[in-house]
C-alpha cells in the first residue's frame, strides 16, 4: 500500500482513502498500482521521447541557418559572376 501511496503521490493525488478487509478492494487496489506503475513508466517514455525530439530539432535549425548562410554565399558569388560576364561581353 505504501507504494500506491508514493505513486499516487508522485502523480500529484492526494486525497486517497483506503479501506481494508475484503479480498475486492485488495485486488482493485493491485490493479491501481499496476495501472499507476504504467502510466509513470509511459510519462517517462514520454519525456525522454520529447527531449530527444527537441535535441533534433535544434540540430536540425543549425543545420538550416548554416544552410542558409551557404545559399546566400553562394547566390552573392553568381551574381559576381554574372557581373563579371556582363562587363566581359559588354
Amino acid at each position: 500500500m505504501s507504494s500506491l501511496l508514493k505513486d499516487l503521490a508522485e502523480i500529484g493525488s492526494n486525497d486517497i482513502k483506503l479501506h481494508e478487509g475484503s479480498e475486492l478492494i485488495e485486488e482493485e487496489f493491485t490493479m491501481a498500482c499496476l495501472y499507476i506503475s504504467k502510466m509513470k513508466s509511459e510519462v517517462k517514455t514520454m519525456v525522454k521521447r520529447s527531449e530527444q525530439l527537441e535535441g533534433t530539432q535544434a540540430e536540425s535549425n543549425k543545420k538550416m541557418d548554416d544552410n542558409e548562410k551557404e545559399l546566400a554565399a553562394c547566390q552573392l558569388r553568381i551574381s559576381q559572376h554574372e557581373a563579371k560576364i556582363k562587363s566581359l561581353t559588354a
